[in-house]
């Protein structure tokens, strides 16, 4: 698993450089839309087809969905759904956009902007780590589990969502070096809420493509951060309030059936 991150890791990178190189500058948003969304539309049809393969045998996936949609009903399943899409708008759009922001605000080069991307990636990827051995040694000691999932999940929205307004509010248009140390705190912050599901594909199939329009239509980073941000307190909201902590009845009929 690690070694297939690490393969996959220089997917985006590469995409961005061919198209900057060879996508003519009025087309390479669409360009950019497009690639992204079929890697995401591949990513949810393989959250569709796997349960199938997995539980082979008709009769068994037709039962296996109806006892799945008491536990999607339930609102600490949906919370956990509201704030993956809503955090993952943001994971995915800024790991599309980020090297056309700091381009386009700060006339960044396409050989000096591996600099300003390189680092929030590295700090999100290590926060990553450090977080789940964290939230382990929290709810080991505290034995609430719901209390330290909402904490962290909470902490790592509303802090990303935060640094986005004040990257890319106007003051910020002269110093590079403060934007990019404001967003890599926001990204190591979002790192400690990581974690995927459908609902975080359905944002990455989303986002990228509406984050071109947008632009296209006003050019307005800050309203692009501002819709992020929004998804980021509405997500924070809606977990903090539904959110459970428990092995939820229904949840464990479904394991207990596929063991």
């Amino acid at each position: 698993r690690v070694l297939l991150g690490l393969g996959e890791g220089v997917a985006f990178p590469a995409v961005h450089s061919l198209i900057a190189r060879h996508v003519p500058s009025d087309q390479q948003s669409t360009a950019v839309g497009i690639t992204t969304a079929a890697s995401y539309l591949g990513a949810a049809g393989a959250f569709l087809v796997t349960p199938l393969v997995i539980r082979t045998g008709g009769t068994k996936i037709l039962a296996g969905l109806r006892d799945l949609m008491p536990l999607l009903q339930r609102r600490e399943v949906i919370a956990i759904c509201v704030a993956q899409y809503t955090q993952s708008w943001g994971l995915y759009g800024l790991i599309n956009w980020l090297p056309t922001f700091f381009s386009d605000v700060y006339g960044v080069t396409l050989e000096e902007v591996g600099g300003f991307t390189f680092v929030p990636y590295v700090v999100q990827g290590t926060v990553g780590v450090a977080a789940g051995v964290l939230a382990d040694k929290l709810v080991k000691d505290s034995g609430d589990r719901r209390r330290v999932r909402v904490m962290l999940q909470v902490l790592g929205m509303l802090g990303p969502g935060v640094c986005l307004i004040v990257a890319a509010s106007p003051g910020m248009e002269s110093q590079p070096d403060a934007a990019r140390n404001i967003i890599t705190a926001g990204l190591g912050l979002s790192a400690l809420s990581l974690g995927g599901n459908t609902s975080a594909t359905i944002a990455g199939f989303l986002s990228v493509p509406v984050t071109g329009l947008l632009l296209d239509w006003t050019n307005s980073w800050f309203l692009v951060f501002g819709i992020t941000a929004a998804h980021y307190f509405l997500g924070a909201i809606i977990y903090q309030a539904w959110a459970g902590g428990e092995v939820l009845p229904e949840d464990g009929k479904i394991a207990y059936e596929l063991q």
